[in-house]
């Protein structure tokens, strides 16, 4: 890096002489960001947290910024302030100390007070060293084994009847509960149909193509797993915890749309949180050899995902999730994508094409 390079990355950080170590397979950052670049977001965290703020006397999204600032205190608003300049720094710091994380950081504040600098720590796990197998003559002989695509999918007429039922007793419903026979005539009602032939055939090819999805992805996982028998790394820890903290997170998510608190499914149950992370703690670290495994799979291979197919995902998850880190949004579309191509380019080694699109 020239002199000139490195003073313009310099200029890109807000942190005063931020220092890295490097311990277990993680970075540690700490560092300290002026009092005056904290005031700088204040007006645009304002503007997010009156979005959907509610006084009384003001429309929503209409409460004056010395209002929202009363309501939200201080500390609060401070607090916002300093994770919003947290969320611009991290990827200018990774930039600046050139190294490469992988997963979410962790960020902690250590020090917050009006009129001071913030203080913090980052702790990021890097990417291991990973010894690949040949990947490639692992795949095609998985794919020689057996390949869904080039298999022809099975479908009972049990099947196809079932959605027959399923199909009648929503009809039914809709025509209060009138009682509906499906025939050449009724058919033409649940679609483009001149008939029950055509009906049930459209029936059977969609359940057809289901079916083959669900296999290709237990192909794919196949193929994997017998990669990652044959793959040496070290599985920083911070990775596993991330893992680990999806699956609580999940499972969180699951029992309160089932009405019930998580507390009381743990106490039905009989566990605690802890326990079940040391349950679940050898699928965590499966799941995250699996991700190491495909993101060495795709630097080797150079995948590098279509740019504007980047943006255009990064762009309707954002809509989805106003309030995301742009950057880190940007990051894990990437890293679908990237996955995705790696995933495809196995399940094809060794196969005939001819075959597999017949």
């Amino acid at each position: 890096m020239t002199k000139d390079n490195k003073e313009t990355e310099e200029k890109n950080i807000m942190s005063k002489d931020p220092e890295l170590k490097k311990e277990k397979g993680e970075a540690v950052i700490s560092g300290s960001i002026a009092y005056e670049e904290l005031l700088k977001q204040k007006s645009a965290v304002i503007k997010e947290l009156k979005t959907g703020l509610e006084i009384d006397g003001f429309r929503k999204g209409q409460v004056p910024d010395d209002m929202v600032e009363k309501h939200i205190g201080q500390i609060a608003l401070l607090q916002e302030m300093a994770e919003k300049v947290l969320q611009n720094e991290y990827p200018e710091l990774i930039r600046h100390f050139q190294i490469y994380p992988i997963g979410s950081p962790e960020v902690s504040i250590t020090k917050l007070a009006p009129d001071n600098p913030l203080e913090y720590i980052i702790k990021v796990a890097l990417i291991p060293e990973v010894k690949l197998p040949d990947y490639k003559k692992i795949a095609g002989a998985e794919n020689k084994k057996n390949n869904p695509r080039t298999k022809e999918v099975k479908v009972e007429d049990s099947e196809i009847d079932q959605v027959f039922e399923r199909l009648k007793q929503s009809k039914s419903k809709e025509n209060n509960d009138e009682k509906f026979e499906i025939n050449d005539q009724t058919v033409k009602t649940l679609g483009e149909y001149s008939s029950v032939e055509e009906l049930r055939k459209s029936i059977k090819e969609g359940i057809g193509k289901e079916k083959q999805i669900q296999e290709i992805e237990k192909h794919r996982i196949s193929i994997i797993e017998k990669i990652m028998e044959k793959t040496e790394m070290e599985i920083p820890e911070l990775i596993i915890s991330e893992e680990l903290a999806k699956m609580i997170d999940r499972l969180k998510h699951d029992v309160s749309h089932a009405g019930l608190s998580f507390e009381d499914y743990l106490s039905q149950i009989k566990k605690t949180e802890e326990s079940l992370k040391t349950e679940w703690r050898p699928q965590a670290e499966n799941r995250a050899k699996m991700q190491l495994t495909l993101n060495a799979i795709v630097q080797k291979e150079n995948i590098d995902p279509d740019n504007a197919v980047v943006e255009e995902q990064t762009k309707t998850l954002m809509e989805h999730y106003p309030k995301a880190n742009p950057e880190q949004i940007r990051i894990f579309v990437i890293s679908q994508l990237a996955n995705e191509e790696v995933l495809k380019s196995l399940e094809s080694e060794g196969v005939d094409e001819k075959k597999a699109n017949k």
